[in-house]
């Protein structure tokens, strides 16, 4: 019997209480304490605005509030979900205000002898960052160059170093998530070996540490040395080794497999007196299915392993590349050679002449829809190359999102059109079903697994770790 509306004595269902600061710090601490099993700072930040009881406006405004710089609410919500790696400054900002109540006793910065609070350097840790001192960067260099004198000690096959490589590394640590930029550092940054300013322009800057022909003057080397912060026992030890001829001035290669079967190619047509242009004019008559023109200047990035072709660009380079053969010259590019050159592109020669068709056969109960539907797009018979929409592109990216099974019936519909504005068959309605079971097996899949799991598949190779003093990979960050 439902009491009348005069009963004064009616129970009621009591508010949920907030938790109080101290429950909140030790949620946070219980957080913190594990910090190292999450998979992604995203997934870290999610369970500590959790314990906080913040949502991205919140946060936002904690941030504002204190005089912070804080970034938009839609930044915020991509550091969560994973979608973007956390900003330096974003880092610094937590730790300055507090917002998320960590223990202030474990967030201190360095001071003298005392070390930095274990929760402050776990935080930049999570976000892939080391903070920023004097102390870590005199420790940062010593590793650094120590690492590079232990290459010297057992050179490469491909050789020392390079004092490029050798900077980039230097400065890497000063470009952190974006805490500087190589345009800062150039306009506002560099002094020479006097203390005045030194202008260096940006573009010039980024060929210094990221070219194989570009050659730093005296005064350049010596302001970078500064900037980064090496003593005057390090600069001397490096221009030592520069003079000596132990340390070159340029950089290696990148893409060194490419180069090197790319300019063994060249260098015996120019024997046979074909250049460059006359080859690129050669390949660009070819009637290529799938393939885009390339030009004199393509050749140049490629011989010298700055970037790798596309795969339009490789077919029309192999099509040309095919008509100097045995029946043209004395001494032929032979079929193993355009093959070596297709491999260490990033290819196989199969993927040069695969249709949809072709592709779609071949689907198994372990075919993947993202690297499928790259495939198709990249297909002999479709060719969208990079214009294709951004929704596709999301698609083909590791976690990000899944197509379901009709958005990919869809797709395949409009691929047809291309196909047959290219001359080809069009793919039939079995093979767009085949197609879109595989879509429909991997959506169920991805919104069946936790968030987590999901974090985890979007960063599988690629999350930011804290930067590392190995010389291995050291091209500058944009």
């Amino acid at each position: 019997m439902l009491p009348s509306k005069g009963n004064k004595h009616v129970d009621r269902v009591p508010r949920k209480q907030s938790p109080s600061p101290e429950q909140i710090r030790q949620q946070v601490d219980q957080v913190m304490d594990r910090w190292q099993s999450y998979p992604s700072f995203g997934a870290l930040l999610d369970d500590l605005m959790r314990a906080n009881g913040l949502g991205y406006r919140e946060l936002a405004q904690v941030l504002n509030t204190h005089g912070r710089r804080s970034p938009a609410e839609s930044t915020i919500s991509q550091y969560r979900s994973a979608d973007l790696e956390p900003s330096y400054a974003f880092i610094e900002d937590l730790l300055a205000t507090n917002a998320l109540h960590l223990d202030p006793n474990r967030i201190q910065a360095a001071d003298g002898e005392r070390p930095a609070g274990d929760q402050r350097i776990a935080l930049f840790a999570a976000a892939g960052l080391i903070e920023v001192t004097p102390d870590s960067i005199r420790e940062w260099n010593r590793e650094v160059l120590a690492r590079y004198s232990r290459l010297t000690e057992a050179p490469l096959a491909g050789g020392s170093p390079a004092w490029s490589e050798l900077m980039a590394k230097l400065l890497s640590f000063h470009l952190q998530g974006g805490r500087k930029s190589l345009s800062q550092i150039a306009r506002e940054e560099v002094r020479d070996d006097s203390g005045d300013h030194l202008f260096i322009d940006p573009a010039r800057l980024r060929q210094l540490l990221d070219s194989n022909r570009v050659i730093p003057s005296d005064r350049e080397r010596l302001a970078l040395a500064h900037y980064a912060g090496l003593d005057h026992e390090q600069i001397r030890d490096i221009e030592a080794r520069i003079a000596a001829g132990t340390m070159p001035l340029v950089r290696r290669r990148h893409h060194r497999d490419l180069s090197d079967a790319l300019n063994s190619i060249l260098e015996k047509l120019a024997a046979q007196e074909i250049s460059t242009i006359q080859l690129a004019a050669l390949c660009n008559q070819q009637v290529v299915p799938g393939g885009a023109p390339i030009s004199q200047p393509d050749l140049s990035i490629w011989r010298h392993g700055k970037h790798l072709p596309t795969l339009e660009k490789l077919r029309v380079l192999a099509a040309g590349l095919e008509r100097f053969g045995p029946s043209r010259l004395t001494n032929p590019v032979t079929a193993n050679e355009i093959e070596r050159l297709v491999i260490a592109a990033g290819y196989s020669t199969r993927d040069l002449t695969d249709s949809t068709h072709e592709i779609i056969a071949r689907i198994d109960n372990e075919s993947h829809i993202k690297k499928l539907l790259k495939a198709l797009r990249t297909a002999v018979d479709v060719a969208l190359g990079h214009d294709a929409t951004a929704r596709v592109h999301m698609w083909e990216t590791p976690g990000v999102t899944y197509p379901t099974a009709e958005q990919v019936r869809e797709l395949l519909r409009h691929y047809n059109d291309a196909i047959r504005q290219n001359g080809f068959m069009p793919l039939g309605d079995e093979e767009i079903e085949k197609v879109a079971q595989v879509a429909e097996r991997e959506y169920a899949s991805w919104h069946q697994r936790s968030h987590a799991e999901k974090l985890t598949e979007r960063k599988p190779r690629d999350r930011r770790r804290p930067p590392s003093p190995s010389l291995a990979g050291t091209a500058p960050q944009r």
